[in-house]
């Protein structure tokens, strides 16, 4: 039951006017080994800057949203509220999404559609595994569903 369509990157791309390049990395490991010092230095708050009660938990809380620099906790807050939405903590930035930040905060080029792309595939994989019933960016799924002519 229901109709067969296959999305891929490219097909994000064509719906948003995005280009299709420019940073985009997904693993962990890779990201930590090539980026993990730049983006503790200029993303976040040094752990004497942090404001906390517990002085022995300063070190383990520095890279929470919370303690990002300004204008970085601004761009991570709207990644989140509009274009990679989240459900459930919001305070603890993904891996892949520090390294985004950091190539903005350096003025380099991100691939935005890779990563919309990563985000639709992952709540398609949750709604599968968990049940969640989360559709994500559905006024881009209305803009494919008008183009293929399915509504």
């Amino acid at each position: 039951m229901g109709i067969e369509i296959i999305i891929t990157q490219s097909t994000i791309t064509r719906l948003t006017g995005l280009d299709n390049s420019g940073f985009y990395e997904i693993d962990k490991d890779v990201i930590i080994s090539n980026f993990g010092k730049d983006i503790k230095d200029t993303l976040f708050k040094k752990p004497d800057e942090v404001n906390k009660d517990d002085e022995e938990d300063k070190e383990e809380r520095v890279d929470r949203a919370t303690n990002m620099h300004n204008t970085e906790m601004i761009l991570f807050k709207f990644f989140i509220q509009c274009i990679l939405p989240r459900v459930g903590s919001t305070n603890q930035p993904r891996w892949c999404h520090r390294a985004m930040l950091l190539q903005i905060n350096k003025g380099n080029q991100v691939n935005l559609a890779g990563d919309i792309f990563d985000h639709l595939c992952t709540c398609i994989d949750n709604s599968w595994r968990k049940h969640h019933k989360h559709v994500p960016y559905t006024r881009l799924m209305s803009e494919l569903f008008l183009q293929s002519k399915i509504i």
